[in-house]
């Protein structure tokens, strides 16, 4: 075939592939959505055609820039964010550049040596078939009796990064600037959080903005207690750190710049506290330490000065807690021994209570659903109404929520579906800890390699405080799909750059 009839062929294929699923789309749209939104469905389904040659790329450059803000599909049903969107840009995006042939000279390499990951991701979408199979697929709006197969849906769709960030020719400076857009942008949670709570005459602006899973339980806080909590204060404060961890190394809060440094790092700390979630806390000391080792860090100098910095929040926190707002009460009152307002302290306690319980009542789970979950559906799951309960702990129960991921995982999608959420994650943290050791032997001197850094110690903070102390089984393929991706992708870049930096010897005779 001459290169003339094998273009015309590609572009036969291309019209073929762009017609059948411009079709699908409308049929689709039309189907789930009513008349209200046909219109919404009919112009994604007309967008979706008209950028199908540019959806891989499209889908990893929205995905990275909005993994960590509010922003949202306005108008479609489930209010999917933009980076959930993104994955299914993801799918057909893949199948073209299988198609043409347009992916990274590497992939092949990339897919053997990541292939337990792969495997991983594979078998534990499996599962979830088999579960939705076996247990109901939970789309009340397609008839069903069931509600929560979004959670089928979502991690479903967004299984396809690890594999797509294989795929997509990257560059470094575009994964740099992505992910600082994706960190600057973790302030729209505040603008939605402050509309939902204090500017009902701004509503219109949340057809574009998700609003915090917690505001209206924070609202009732506010009300009864008088803790007033801005869950968005947690994510803003996560991403703000990030930015100022990839502009500087953590020895330089050592140097003359710790003078601004360190009390601009507080600040940003204490502006998450006023979220009252721990949680926060708990995943910032875990990713300074893991990062405090990858810069090497660990020296008797360094180790002294990180004490008196450590030393110096904690008087702060003993010393000012009683005048600290309700909510940084509330995240403090875990330090034993540390004074604050009896309703802060009962309102902490009351949580890691609520919490207890149910991991106890999901351990007591796992043997009922060990070879086959229970699925993510939320009907027909019997009552585990309990004596205490004024938190709503048959609701926890009935979503399958425990606040630990392995006794989620494992009540949820049984021991297999578990086994292979594992290797998924053991093995993603295998590249983690390639990237550490790479980073701790070659330094982060420049933003990428900082970027690499945050990205690879959050990881293995995220895997950590997943299975042993907060952890949403329902959310597992969707909270670590998209960090996989981006693990590869600096693993590569880095082993790339180190090519280019020391190119090969010539070979002696």
């Amino acid at each position: 075939m001459n290169a003339g009839s094998l273009e015309g062929a590609l572009r036969l294929q291309k019209l073929l592939v762009f017609s059948i699923i411009s079709l699908l789309v409308l049929v689709l749209g039309y189907t789930l959505a009513d008349d209200a939104f046909f219109a919404a469905f009919a112009f994604g389904g007309l967008a979706w055609l008209m950028l199908m040659p540019y959806h891989a790329t499209l889908s990893v450059v929205c995905a990275v820039a909005t993994f960590s803000t509010a922003l949202i599909l306005p108008f479609f049903p489930g209010r999917p964010f933009i980076w959930e969107a993104a994955a299914l840009l993801g799918w057909t995006g893949c199948v073209l550049v299988f198609s043409f042939r347009q992916y990274r000279d590497e992939m092949w390499d990339s897919i053997f040596e990541h292939k337990w990951m792969l495997l991983g991701v594979a078998g534990y979408c499996g599962v979830l078939v088999f579960t939705m199979m076996e247990r109901g697929v939970g789309f009340r709006t397609m008839g069903g009796s069931q509600m929560g197969g979004r959670f089928y849906f979502q991690q479903l769709t967004c299984a396809i990064f690890p594999l797509l960030f294989m795929m997509v020719r990257l560059k470094e400076e575009q994964i740099r600037k992505l992910f600082i857009i994706q960190c600057a942008l973790s302030a729209t949670w505040v603008i939605s959080d402050v509309i939902y709570s204090n500017a009902p005459g701004l509503f219109n602006i949340l057809f574009f903005l998700e609003v915090p899973g917690d505001a209206r339980n924070f609202e009732m806080e506010r009300m009864k207690m008088g803790i007033n909590r801005y869950q968005s204060l947690a994510f803003v404060s996560i991403g703000f750190l990030w930015l100022l961890l990839i502009k500087n190394k953590l020895n330089d809060f050592l140097t003359s710049k710790g003078l601004w440094l360190i009390p601009a790092s507080l600040a940003i700390v204490g502006a998450g506290l006023l979220s009252g979630h721990r949680y926060t806390v708990v995943i910032i000391i875990l990713v300074i330490s893991f990062m405090v080792f990858t810069q090497r860090l660990i020296t008797m100098r360094n180790a002294l000065a990180g004490t008196l910095v450590f030393a110096l929040g904690l008087t702060i926190s003993y010393g000012f807690a009683e005048r600290m707002p309700l909510a940084a009460q509330r995240a403090l009152s875990v330090l034993p021994g540390i004074t604050v307002h009896p309703d802060a302290r009962m309102d902490g306690l009351s949580t890691m209570e609520t919490r207890r319980v149910l991991r106890e009542e999901g351990f007591k789970m796992m043997s009922q659903y060990l070879w086959v979950g229970r699925g993510f559906g939320q009907s027909g799951f019997g009552d585990h109404s309990l004596q205490w309960d004024p938190t709503a702990i048959t609701y926890h129960i009935n979503q399958g929520r425990f606040y630990n991921g392995f006794i989620g995982l494992m009540v949820n999608t049984g021991l297999i579906g578990t086994c292979f959420m594992l290797l998924f994650l053991l093995a993603g943290s295998v590249v983690a800890i390639k990237v550490i050791l790479h980073l701790r032997k070659h330094g982060v001197d420049d933003d990428f390699s900082r970027v690499s850094c945050i990205i690879a110690c959050l990881w293995m903070a995220n895997v950590v405080a997943f299975i042993f102390l907060h952890g949403d089984s329902e959310y597992a393929m969707k909270t670590f799909s998209l960090q996989a991706g981006l693990l590869i992708t600096c693993q590569y870049m880095l082993r790339d750059r180190l090519r280019e930096e020391q190119p090969e010897q010539p070979e002696l005779e």
